[in-house]
This record gives C-alpha cells, structure tokens and sequence, in this order.
C-alpha cells in the first residue's frame, strides 16, 4: 500500500508541476515546439523540445542567437547568421550552408530561449491516440492507487484515557 500511495504521489505531483509550469510559460508567450531533424546538432537534439519565447522583440535578436520562424507551411528552428534590413541570414549547426534567403521579420515566430533534449518525442507521443490512452491508464492508476491507499482507520484506546474515564465513573456513582 505504501508504493500505491508513493506512486500516486509522484504521479499527482508531476501532472500538477507540468500543468502549473505550461500555465506560466504560455501565460509568458513561452510557445513549445519540437525538432523533428537533425539540423540544429549537436546544439539541440533531434526529438528536443524547444521553448520559444513569441513576445521577443525582434529588432534586439542578434547574430548566435536561435530563432524559430516559419518557412512556407515549416516551422524551423536554426542559428541567426547575419542580421539585415530585410530580416535575418540563418542556418542549421550541422548543415554546411546558410538557408536559402533571408527570413523576414514578419516569419520569426520567436526566440529560442530554451530546450529540453528528446522531451519532444514524449510531448508528440502523448499527443497520439496511444498516448493519450497511456495517459488514462497511468491517471487512473494513480486515483485508484490513492482510493486503494485509505484503509479503515483503527480505533486507538488510550489506556490512560480509558482509566481516566472509568474512575471518573466511578466518583460520580459515589453518593
């Protein structure tokens, strides 16, 4: 029983860290996004789950730092190579040449302010059908881990209150 309740516990305690911390993040304009290749290694891992910062202002982004913006219907993730009028000259760590063009101001999406190696496959697998289901079954776990946890309570006799009791009965029957 003392497992159930350490493992409901933990499970509560995690869902409510990540419900409490998404809340302020997107409170923030923090917006996650995930990596899906490889062009940001060794920097930032395929399978990452970046933390973009959307309010950044844009004219204070600077050349080293990693921007997400959108390229057609693709969001992308890479390095700022040169600042220009027009926008910002990227490219991906592990590719050998800069971007095709410049990425206008109007496509950055934010700033990279932060990013969590492979969290992003959890974060696309808890999407999926699998994974929501997973997610149910690990929830319910844990309430019924914590249903499962109270057991009867047992009824303490305090021998010294049982005495105490029994000889105040016992004045008071005393004529």
């Amino acid at each position: 029983m003392k497992l159930q309740k350490c493992v409901s516990n933990v499970v509560w305690g995690l869902i409510l860290f990540i419900m409490a911390v998404t809340a302020v993040l997107l409170l923030s304009g923090i917006k996650p996004a995930i990596v899906l290749s490889g062009s940001m290694e060794p920097e930032i891992p395929t399978g990452s789950l970046c933390l973009i910062n959307t309010g950044a202002d844009i004219d204070e982004i600077q050349e080293g730092d990693i921007i997400a913006f959108t390229s057609g219907t693709m969001a992308v993730t890479h390095r700022v190579l040169t600042v220009t009028e027009e926008g910002f000259q990227t490219k991906g760590d592990a590719n050998d040449t800069p971007d095709l063009g410049i990425v206008p101001k109007q496509n950055v999406t934010g700033k990279t302010v932060f990013w969590i190696p492979y969290a992003g496959y959890l974060a696309d697998k808890a999407g999926t059908v699998p994974g929501k289901i997973l997610m149910g079954v690990i929830l319910a776990i844990s309430i019924l881990a914590g249903f499962l946890e109270k057991e009867p309570k047992q009824k303490r006799k305090s021998s010294c209150g049982q005495r105490c009791f029994a000889g105040r009965k016992k004045e008071r029957n005393k004529p």
